[in-house]
């Protein structure tokens, strides 16, 4: 699936609220830490029943526990450049929240652009905090907050108005549409800024009003409608997929519905697959094969085996070979030796071929052994030749020559012969006499210049 900016904005705030609740413990952690010190005692004193394994855990645990509270009881840093300077990546984090939290809200620009000045693009640290800072300006200073973005650098903060947004529409989704509808913000008609703020309002205001929320994004331009109705559906669709599939049937626009369909039917079929099911039913065309195979997908993310059950029982009138890649694609990332098992009792066809590369890949890199064992047992076909290919790529930093040993097995000789020159080429490169010796007695003709280059490497 293409999981949309939406998603993982919303993931980042589910996160921060459970870092939030986190920073509430450490605080009263904190107020209690004297009782605690009492406490270590009587916890690491081992009852008579329990084993010599039990005790060690419980010495650890307190161990652990003691240095805890002796961390918490030491200065908290409030020099930005100090906290961010601190070693342990824990204390750090409580720290940023404490320093978050302890700022006067004139004072976030200021510590927004020392955030930046001192600290990567890619700091996932830095990142969080910035949509911290954001957050809590959104919320108390929205004007302010607002104003910074228009000297705002894209390219770096792209996300700025995002979190401020959200941060607003969560007190006040009005305001937040006021907002961006003023005709002074230009930021809405840069290119897919409209949509990604649009759906920024939606996820928050549909926590509120759903039915509210669906209404505003329905009459929204096409540059932003698109972006609020997913900002609904995918936000409702984790929470009340019933509901959201309902919305989603009742929208007039065939693309629309199309679209959303398998957002839904994915979320729905993690968490009641058997439900969502009995609704992919009451679908026709290709909306009910789409509901089906999305389904079974977020189906085999939780619980593969039954998801691979399902698609057993079908009537062969009603299985689909997108079905079988579905569930083996999922599984091969959870089960691979599984997966396999599951996938060799499947019929040659495209389902099995569009699955085997996933398989091969995920299988390889833990237990390549037992992948290369499954591999050599499968008839020729082209499954197994996709197999050869991905297990070949996979093996070839660590064993080259295992690699084009495989890529030799390859049943399709246009394939073969690609497969094996690429390997072997590559090969020589590292140790061009033990490729050259290869190909010599596997009659394989490397080129001159391939040769001439390895020697050059030597």
């Amino acid at each position: 699936m293409t999981k949309s900016l939406l998603s993982a904005t919303v993931s980042l705030l589910l996160a921060v609220g459970v870092i939030g609740w986190q920073f509430t413990e450490n605080a009263k952690l904190r107020r209690d830490r004297e009782s605690l010190r009492d406490a270590l005692t009587t916890m690491t004193q081992p009852a008579p029943s329990e084993n010599r394994l039990t005790r060690s855990s419980s010495g650890n645990a307190g161990s652990k526990l003691r240095q805890a509270v002796d961390s918490q009881s030491a200065t908290v840093p409030t020099d930005l450049k100090d906290i961010l300077e601190q070693r342990d990546p824990m204390n750090r984090i409580r720290s940023l929240l404490s320093y978050v939290e302890s700022l006067q809200k004139d004072q976030i620009g200021k510590a927004l652009k020392e955030l930046r000045a001192g600290s990567p693009d890619w700091d996932p640290e830095a990142r969080f905090l910035a949509h911290m800072l954001l957050t809590r300006w959104g919320q108390e200073d929205p004007d302010a907050a607002f104003a910074s973005l228009k000297n705002m650098d894209f390219k770096r903060s792209g996300g700025d108005a995002s979190s401020i947004l959200a941060s607003l529409a969560a007190l006040d989704p009005k305001r937040a549409v006021g907002w961006l509808n003023d005709p002074d913000n230009t930021l809405q008609h840069m290119p897919k800024m409209g949509h990604v703020l649009a759906g920024t309002i939606a996820k928050e205001w549909v926590r509120q009003d759903p039915d509210a929320a669906m209404a505003w994004a329905s009459g929204l331009p096409d540059d932003q409608r698109h972006g609020a109705l997913g900002g609904v559906i995918e936000s409702l669709a984790t929470s009340d997929p019933q509901r959201a599939a309902a919305m989603v049937m009742g929208m007039e626009s065939d693309r629309e519905r199309h679209g959303f369909i398998g957002e839904v039917a994915q979320s729905w079929g993690k968490r009641t697959p058997d439900i969502a099911m009995d609704w992919a039913q009451t679908l026709v065309g290709k909306e009910r094969e789409q509901a089906v195979n999305e389904i079974l997908d977020g189906w085999a993310q939780s619980k593969p085996s039954d998801a691979a059950a399902y698609v057993d029982a079908l009537p062969l009138s009603e299985r689909r070979e997108s079905q079988i890649s579905e569930v083996a694609r999922e599984w091969a990332r959870r089960d691979p030796a599984e997966a396999a098992a599951w996938l060799g009792r499947q019929e040659e066809g495209q389902g099995r071929r569009d699955s085997m590369g996933e398989l091969m890949w995920n299988w390889t890199t833990v237990d390549p052994a037992a992948a290369s064992s499954w591999l050599a047992e499968q008839p020729a076909s082209e499954s197994r030749d996709v197999g050869a290919v991905t297990l070949a790529k996979t093996v070839f930093d660590g064993d080259p020559e295992g690699a084009v040993s495989w890529a030799a097995t390859i049943s399709n000789e246009e394939m073969r012969a690609a497969a094996v020159t690429r390997g072997v080429s590559a090969w020589a490169k590292r140790d061009v006499d033990a490729a050259q010796a290869w190909a010599a007695r596997n009659g394989v003709e490397l080129p001159a210049e391939t040769i001439a280059e390895g020697r050059e490497q030597k």
